[in-house]
């Protein structure tokens, strides 16, 4: 079972994670409600799992250990980020094909 399926919504699972991703989807103009982030708290961390497409839902997913939130990890806004842009790309195709309907 991933943190989508079991998880609750990342501005509960950890507040921290939720305001960096939040940060960077509004550098790239992208809105809350294009994204749905899921955390699972773990022994030692959080199971992440982002979703976004509108046409076709994608799902990435990371773990972060506790350490690493703390200390705000570089992986942390390097993983964000990249989802970010995905999801951008995905938003702009999704655009396009309705374009062309």
């Amino acid at each position: 079972m991933n943190a989508h399926e079991s998880g609750v919504p990342l501005f509960i699972a950890e507040p921290k994670l939720d305001h960096i991703l939040k940060m960077m989807m509004e550098e790239k103009h992208i809105h809350t409600y294009e994204m749905e982030a899921y955390g699972t708290k773990r022994e030692d961390g959080i199971e992440v799992a982002i979703l976004y497409g509108l046409t076709d839902k994608q799902m990435v997913t990371a773990y972060f250990t506790q350490e690493a939130v703390e200390t705000e990890d570089p992986a942390i806004s390097k993983f964000f980020s990249e989802t970010v842009e995905k999801c951008k790309e995905s938003l702009i195709a999704d655009y396009y094909k309705m374009i062309r309907l």
